[in-house]
């Protein structure tokens, strides 16, 4: 809006409080005009009822508000939705709104176009246009319509926010300050290339979180992406974030777009290590969008998924998971089953396709659904009934992929879900989808079953056997096996530095032979071998009080023991993950996959989670494995390590050891 007036919104109390007394008003109304602006919201001066009528004139001949609703608005299927505001300049910038579970992050805009001209950057493109005021930056919040939903503001919108230094600090103090938003530092985060002077003066005057934007961490190949090196080279800027306590409140952050054979060797990982070794960060890996005449590609992770059993839901979840591009722009997928099927699922459900067929998956094409052919013959479709033919082209879609797999043609598998029971593989039953693979890749016992979803992760120590065998299964030597392999699962897999896992007990009450000569001795020797492992916890009221909360996974020792409580807490969005094994494989975890078969009223979000689960994991033990390859010699001990220990001992196990105090107290 251009006006002579000036925007109460943006002003910090001192200049309020200026504002006032040059109009002859009390110093106290600035700190009414505060309330009025950063607590109620309101949307002109007249709103301001305990400021006196004549007062309210006189502002009202100086001053407006300086709010201004937003002119349009995109809205994408996973709730994300990109607002245009206007600027008090008459130009106007872009704002992000990101629901993501109990979080709801807002991206604001520092400048109208960017001077820093970064390679990747599609507003670097337009040029420079002019600084935000903070009544601008403030306004892509104050006139936001999901406002009170926020959780956290991020500063990596348009522009560079070290290069309008005095405004973005300014709004900043006002989102913090009791006179403002009240706002926690810790919500939000300012993002730079790093501007000499600038950024060291935020680090000091500010206690936000800071996100640096590396993207490569050799200088000379970083100043071809991004002018801004030479300015303040990656190097300098490291050595000046060494001067700052970054370990406990506030955070360090560095933001990585990963471009095709830019910066995605394993020599940009160790370069990356070892820049940054001692530093307490944390990095964001980001997928590159392509912009127009950028000579630039992403790195698209090829995932491998098999349609399942064809009389299932397999079809269905995939033809909708890949309706909209959002899931394109993040992985390469290869579908593994039949060009005929996947025309008669899509005619019958009334889902359009778009699939590309290809014979192999060398001929996979990124931004395409690639549909490889696995066979070609007929096979008759009958929705919710799983049968011997159904389970045939099952596995002869898993069969194409693991042979891929083994000359190394996609990165992750997803299964759609298939039906063991009408399976055989020359004779022999099939035994899931776990003992499948562990046969085929020749690691026998070592595979482990996670189901996870947003709350909780449990693994099971046995799978599908009669409970009359079960004993035989519980022995301390394969609880401190499967244990073991969650806890570097968790470490590896989730990139959980120090695991607490809760091992559930056998018998109900948890006071059985089984627990005292088995499973409790386990825990011990897990205990003295550095392994985080807490209970036997009664089975029977561990889920009751939320003590699965405390812990980052839990061991349950058979499979509907885990299975009943987790379909009970959350119906949808389960994911199985096979984890123990060098393949990363996952598959959405229906409990009952053929109910509700040619219905067309699948979710197709658990296929969804699948596959970003395989993505996060195929990520994470990249980043897990690079620092480990050249290990510092630990110098000191973790108190930290003991507390943990003595927290869950006395306080996490008190229901299921009653029996063993009160023998305790018998014998003193």
């Amino acid at each position: 809006m251009m006006t002579d007036k000036q925007a109460l919104l943006g002003m910090s109390l001192f200049e309020l409080k200026q504002a006032v007394t040059n109009l002859g008003m009390p110093e106290f109304t600035a700190k009414q005009i505060a309330k009025w602006l950063y607590s109620q919201h309101v949307s002109s001066i007249d709103e301001m009822t305990n400021i006196s009528k004549s007062n309210r004139e006189k502002l009202k001949e100086h001053f407006y508000i300086g709010c201004a609703k937003f002119i349009d608005a995109q809205y994408s299927k996973d709730g994300t939705i990109k607002y245009l505001f206007p600027t008090q300049s008459g130009k106007f910038v872009e704002t992000v709104y990101i629901p993501d579970k109990d979080r709801a992050t807002l991206c604001v805009s520092s400048q109208v176009g960017c001077k820093m001209n970064c390679l990747f950057c599609q507003t670097g493109k337009q040029g420079f246009e002019g600084n935000l005021t903070s009544c601008d930056i403030l306004n892509q919040i104050y006139s936001l319509p999901e406002r009170d939903k926020l959780t956290n503001i991020v500063f990596m919108g348009q522009g560079e926010p070290m290069d309008n230094f005095d405004n973005v600090l300014r709004t900043t103090q006002i989102l913090t300050s009791d006179y403002g938003y009240a706002w926690s530092p810790k919500r939000i985060t300012v993002s730079s290339v790093g501007v000499k002077g600038k950024l060291e003066r935020f680090l000091n005057e500010s206690d936000c979180h800071v996100a640096i934007s590396m993207h490569n961490p050799i200088a000379s190949e970083r100043a071809s992406i991004m002018p801004a090196e030479k300015g303040m080279s990656i190097d300098s800027i490291v050595e000046l974030l060494r001067n700052y306590d970054f370990a406990h409140q506030r955070r360090l952050s560095f933001e990585y777009i990963v471009f095709d054979g830019l910066n995605d060797t394993k020599e940009h990982a160790q370069y990356i290590v070892d820049l940054v070794r001692g530093l307490e960060c944390r990095f964001n890996l980001i997928r590159f969008h392509q912009i127009p005449n950028v000579p630039l590609n992403p790195t698209n992770l090829r995932i491998a998924i098999t349609h399942g059993d064809t009389n299932g839901v397999g079809y269905e979840m995939i033809l909708k998971a890949f309706t909209t591009p959002e899931l394109l722009e993040l992985c390469t997928p290869i579908i593994y089953g039949s060009p005929k099927l996947a025309a008669y699922h899509s005619k019958v459900l009334e889902i359009p396709t778009n699939f590309t067929i290809i014979n192999n998956a060398h001929e996979a094409t990124d931004g395409k659904v690639n549909l490889l052919t696995c066979f070609d013959e007929e096979i008759k479709v009958d929705f919710a009934h799983p049968s011997k033919e159904s389970g045939v082209a099952a596995i002869k879609a898993l069969d194409a992929a693991i042979t891929d797999y083994r000359e190394g043609l996609y990165d992750v598998l997803v299964s759609a879900p298939i039906d063991s029971a009408n399976i055989n593989v020359e004779g022999v039953p099939f035994k899931g989808l776990t003992h499948y693979l562990e046969t085929c890749i020749g690691k026998t016992n070592d595979a482990l079953q996670i189901y996870s979803n947003e709350y909780l992760r449990i693994a099971t120590l046995t799978n599908y056997i009669d409970i009359k065998d079960l004993p035989n299964y519980i022995t301390k030597e394969n609880i401190i096996e499967k244990v073991t392999t969650l806890h570097k699962t968790l470490q590896k897999d989730y990139r959980i530095s120090l695991p607490r896992i809760a091992v559930l007990s056998l018998n109900p009450d948890g006071n059985g032979e089984e627990e005292k000569n088995i499973i409790a001795p386990a825990i011990t020797q897990l205990a003295s071998e550095g392994i985080n492992a807490f209970g036997p916890f009664a089975a029977d009221s561990f889920w009751d009080n939320d003590e699965f909360g405390m812990f980052d996974a839990v061991l349950a020792m058979y499979h509907d023991q885990g299975i009943v409580p987790l379909k009970t807490l959350v119906q949808s969005d389960n994911v199985l993950t096979v984890s123990g094994l060098p393949i990363v494989c996952t598959a959405p975890a229906l409990f009952s996959p053929f109910n509700d078969a040619g219905e067309g009223i699948v979710n197709e979000n658990c296929l969804r989670q699948a596959i970003y689960q395989a993505i996060d994991i195929f990520r994470n033990r990249i980043t897990f494995e690079e620092p480990y390859a050249n290990p510092l010699k630990k110098l000191y001990h973790e108190k930290r390590d003991e507390v943990e220990k003595g927290r869950f001992s006395n306080s996490r196990q008190r229901d299921n050891q009653k029996n063993s105090h009160s023998e305790q107290k018998n014998e003193e």
